[in-house]
């Protein structure tokens, strides 16, 4: 990335112009930007995999991002409506959301509360907390170090909160799952929070 840059991979707008062979969308169409742009040409891209593109061309991270007043979208595809949603609370989705689903649904399926469990309720993690009441019915297991946003997540359909900082706690959850967790999404990816999730499963 060369500067002068714009950051900015969470993106909604409306469409203000349009490239001359552009059918599929118009002028006032608003929509969320998908950010994960790929190079359209390796194996990767060819096979609809983008974000393991090798020469990324992502949107905020390697080409000038949404931190401003316009954007250049290489590709009508890559704009998706949101509908009657707020577009403050859609942008995320584009990133974040689509981080949090894509991790909980691996952990399909959730027969109880107790099998789900989240480590970290930071961003993404609060997002995965959302996602699992709205998409995959389950009010999951949450822990954070922080019991602030412990008290947060709890406020927000979390079954069960665990302060991992405390020595108690693995014990406390082995107790309080019977040892039934069968999926712990790490929304971390600190080795403290690693190593906490492999000894907790």
């Amino acid at each position: 990335t060369k500067l002068p840059f714009t950051p900015g991979h969470e993106i909604s707008g409306t469409v203000v112009s349009l490239g001359e062979n552009v059918k599929d969308i118009k002028v006032g169409d608003a929509g969320i930007v998908f950010p994960w742009i790929g190079c359209g040409k390796c194996a990767a891209c060819l096979e609809n995999n983008e974000t393991l593109c090798e020469a990324p061309k992502y949107l905020g991270a390697r080409l000038d991002g949404g931190y401003s007043d316009h954007i250049i979208v290489p590709n009508s595809k890559y704009i998706v409506s949101y509908g009657d949603m707020d577009p403050a609370q859609a942008a995320p989705y584009a990133c974040s959301g689509l981080t949090a689903y894509s991790a909980l649904k691996k952990g399909l399926p959730y027969t109880s509360d107790n099998k789900a469990i989240i480590l970290g309720v930071g961003g993404v993690g609060m997002m995965g907390l959302q996602i699992a009441k709205s998409a995959f019915n389950v009010n999951p297991i949450v822990i954070d170090v922080d019991d602030e946003k412990l008290e947060i997540a709890l406020n927000n359909g979390a079954s069960k909160a665990f302060n991992s900082s405390k020595e108690e706690s693995l014990m406390e959850i082995l107790e309080h799952t019977e040892g039934g967790a069968m999926t712990l999404i790490d929304f971390v990816g600190s080795e403290l929070s690693v190593g906490f999730g492999t000894n907790l499963l």
